[in-house]
């Protein structure tokens, strides 16, 4: 090939990689300004590859015994007292609440509560942020330490947390922090890190904690395993583990029906248990940067649409029939790099990749059908045109 052919096919490849750039952002403005399409934006943003290799227990879920979670289920107070007492014998390490008693109800009964909070100084309880307010218990109630329970929920499905949130008049931190500092679970560079809004690491579903109803714990002497363990109050439904109970229960990477999800399938404490696990294994995940996806989109589609060019030139015939296999082909092959870097705990948004590299493909045909016109008009020159 003659340095001219060589710096025509550069050239094509270019223009064709703008074109391509310049049309994925008019596709994204339409979806995003017609309100009729909506559903489908939703149904995009919602939808991850690595929901796949989440959802299909290509990951393994490694049991702890370092964090237990009772389920409150339906019990009143005066029970959970009783269980929290009961589980201060034991000795744990940090006990958290994932309960709000937001007013004073029986005088004895909240007597009894006030007592088992005030018995054990490792306690953390819950409060919810809202615009200009803040839910919590009652301060008849109060413990030493608090932590918001608010999840970050931009779409249906459960991926990110924020640990620290930083305001002019004060500090928030999250329910999972606030027990993980109380545990002695983190140092200045993680606090750091958690000022920004992290991808939750799902290595545990129920089944890799250690649970416990609360008659279990009110009816049983002692429990060696609480000792020096991480003890979580909450609700895991009624009875325990009832998959048709939906209350403080969420979608999250993990839900075996990746698409077309019609029951959430994690409850809350469970979350913040897998947050407090991945802080416990300073297991974090690194998420590519948007202006670092959209670098690579770029390449990738150039990359692409060279070959795609010299594929062209050569077997023009059956340059259609060919192209949709290598769509298929390039399709696969980031979606399974993708999940290559998740297993390293590195989680790039490669949909975005795959969407630009496949439409650049139908842009080079586009190109090849405009190139008539373009020659007499401007007296083009291209790779393709002999």
């Amino acid at each position: 090939m003659s340095k001219k052919r060589k710096l025509y096919l550069w050239r094509d490849t270019l223009v064709c990689s703008l074109t391509s750039v310049v049309v994925a952002i008019l596709l994204l403005t339409f979806f995003v300004n017609i309100k009729f399409l909506d559903p489908f934006e939703k149904a995009i943003e919602d939808f991850r590859f690595t929901d796949i290799y989440t959802s299909q227990d290509f990951i393994e879920k490694k049991p702890t015994h370092k964090i237990i979670i009772v389920n409150i289920g339906n019990h009143d107070r005066e029970d959970i007292a009783i269980a929290i007492n009961k589980i201060t014998q034991n000795k744990p390490k940090v006990i958290g609440l994932d309960i709000i008693f937001k007013e004073r109800k029986d005088t004895i009964t909240d007597a009894v509560l006030q007592q088992a909070l005030q018995n054990n100084k490792n306690i953390v309880s819950a409060y919810i942020i809202e615009e200009n307010d803040r839910i919590s218990s009652d301060p008849y109630f109060k413990t030493n330490a608090v932590g918001f329970i608010n999840l970050n929920q931009q779409d249906a499905v459960v991926r990110d947390f924020t640990g620290i949130k930083k305001s002019e008049n004060q500090i928030d931190y999250a329910f999972p922090i606030k027990i993980s500092e109380m545990a002695g679970l983190l140092n200045e560079n993680t606090k750091e890190k958690l000022e920004r809004v992290q991808k939750i690491n799902y290595t545990a579903n129920q089944n890799s904690f250690l649970t416990f109803d609360l008659d279990e714990i009110i009816f049983s002497d002692t429990i060696p395993a609480i000792e020096n363990s991480i003890v979580l109050f909450g609700y895991l439904g009624v009875p325990i583990g009832n998959v048709n109970d939906i209350e403080d229960k969420h979608f999250t990477p993990l839900n075996p029906k990746f698409a077309g999800k019609s029951i959430p399938d994690m409850f809350g404490i469970l979350i913040h248990a897998n947050i407090i696990k991945m802080l416990m294994e300073d297991n974090f995940m690194f998420k590519v940067p948007k202006a670092m996806v959209y670098c690579i989109a770029f390449i990738c589609c150039f990359i692409c649409i060279n070959f795609s060019l010299i594929m062209h030139k050569k077997k023009s015939t059956l340059y259609d029939f060919i192209l949709k296999f290598y769509g298929l082909a390039i399709s696969i092959v980031l979606v399974y790099f993708s999940f290559i870097l998740f297993k390293w705990n590195i989680d790039i948004q490669i949909e975005t990749v795959i969407i630009l590299s496949l439409l650049g493909l139908e842009i080079v045909v586009l190109y090849e059908h405009s190139l008539n016109y373009l020659k007499k008009r401007w007296k083009w020159k291209s790779y393709l045109l002999k």
